[in-house]
């Protein structure tokens, strides 16, 4: 206890140069002395955490105490809410303006342009970009990726829905059980079942190479007799899938039809070649007849 009288400068450098071996002097409560101390001892002191049972009373909430320690500065009560950007947070964190997190965000509910709703985990309120959510894994070189990849257990789940709020209906719903349907606001334009049978109002299918071949001069049209043989050795027509082999592989539309076309073509064919036949021998009958006279 007493004064303390200087006659020269005290230099006091910065914190940052306080490393070891430098030392400083500090006042020791316990013995009572001024002690040589490592700045390691300084910054422990520093960041000694106090008590905790009384910030959280009624009479702190309003002005909470905050501690620190090393990497991390916390208040224990649990209805401090912090604000930046704002002297009014309305949550446990308030930011005004832009956040930017560049490792891991944990936690239980995720919600972007509005206040969180209990209806969702990841709300997304959209009013101002072009996207509600855009998810870009073109630098992404790893193997099977997944720009999403939905899990469920509930054999009631709607897969993915989307509404619109305007006309209260449902765009595009597919659910669990394998059902799908599109709806365009007027009507639903596509259906499928739970038995794969698919129902909409007309079907385009692109198709290549179709069978006009067959009435070009160099078309290789089969006698009757070799179908005929054929038929009677594979139970099919030439060119045409077994019963068993559809059953198997099922059938692709567009091949199927162009086929179809192609049997269709080889009778008209056929029907041509016969109609000749008949008037040829017309033509023989009327000479025979002419001649018997």
């Amino acid at each position: 206890d007493g004064n303390v009288y200087l006659r020269n400068d005290v230099y006091l450098p910065q914190i940052s140069d306080m490393l070891e071996p430098n030392y400083i002097l500090s006042y020791n409560e316990a013995t009572g002395r001024v002690e040589k101390t490592s700045f390691e001892n300084i910054v422990k002191n520093l960041y000694k955490p106090g008590p905790v049972s009384v910030l959280c009373s009624p009479s702190n909430l309003e002005a909470p105490i905050w501690y620190n320690g090393l990497n991390k500065i916390y208040s224990p009560c649990p209805e401090v809410n912090v604000g930046i950007g704002t002297n009014n947070p309305s949550h446990k964190l308030s930011v005004i303006g832009d956040a930017k997190i560049t490792s891991n965000l944990i936690s239980n509910s995720v919600s972007v342009g509005a206040d969180m709703n209990t209806f969702s985990k990841v709300y997304v309120a959209n009013i101002d970009r072009s996207a509600g959510l855009q998810i870009n894994q073109s630098a992404n070189t790893s193997q099977y990726q997944k720009l999403l990849y939905f899990e469920y257990s509930e054999p009631t789940t709607e897969i993915l829905k989307v509404n619109n709020t305007v006309g209260n209906y449902d765009a595009f719903l597919l659910s669990s059980d394998g059902t799908m349907e599109i709806h365009n606001g007027t009507r639903k334009i596509l259906k499928l079942n739970t038995n794969g049978i698919l129902q909409t109002r007309e079907l385009w299918v692109d198709a290549n190479n179709w069978p006009d071949y067959v009435f070009t001069p160099n078309y290789n049209l089969q006698p009757l007799a070799e179908v005929k043989t054929f038929i009677q050795t594979y139970g099919h027509l030439p060119n045409v899938p077994s019963a068993k082999e559809v059953e198997v592989k099922g059938i692709n539309v567009a091949e199927n039809d162009k086929m179809l076309l192609e049997k269709v073509e080889e009778l008209t064919l056929y029907l041509i070649q016969l109609e000749e036949r008949l008037a040829a021998q017309e033509k023989e009958l009327i000479l025979l007849k002419s001649e018997n006279k």
